[in-house]
């Protein structure tokens, strides 16, 4: 299993902020990014355009997402 956790305005498209999921033996970044969508299809869109951090360090979609992992999900960030 992973922990996904979801930040600013994905928890607000996803309504909770935290998910269990089932790993994968061999899962990227990118099966988990397809993953949470087909789950939770309001995210996709900020989901897209999002980094994920895999135990605080920041990955990229052709990375391995171990097992009993915490992922955080943190979209862009803008200022004013």
């Amino acid at each position: 299993m992973v922990t996904v956790h979801f930040y600013a305005g994905l928890r607000e498209l996803a309504q909770v902020a935290s998910l269990s999921m089932e790993w994968h033996p061999g899962m990227t970044v990118t099966i988990l990014r397809q993953l949470i969508s087909q789950q939770l299809p309001g995210v996709t869109t900020l989901l897209e355009r999002s980094s994920i951090a895999v135990n605080d360090l920041v990955v990229t979609d052709e990375d391995i997402v171990p097992d009993e992992v915490d992922i955080a999900l943190l979209p862009p960030v803008s200022g004013g």
